[in-house]
């Protein structure tokens, strides 16, 4: 299928008094904004820091 529609394509170029239609590039997506880069960090998200507490007892069982 893929040689097929090649073909055509060539021949549609070769063709007498055909005009070619523009190709358009697509636009890129990876330009960010400074706010959707800050909506994603731990603060923007709202995440809560491990508090001493937590520390302390994961620390005290990974000596014991």
């Amino acid at each position: 299928m893929i040689s097929h529609t090649g073909f055509l394509l060539t021949a549609r170029r070769l063709a007498p008094g055909v005009v070619l239609p523009q190709f358009k590039s697509k636009v890129k997506s990876t330009e960010y904004k400074e706010e959707d880069v800050l909506a994603w960090n731990p603060e923007g998200l709202g995440e809560r820091k491990v508090s001493e507490k937590k520390l302390r007892k994961t620390v005290r069982k990974a000596t014991s």
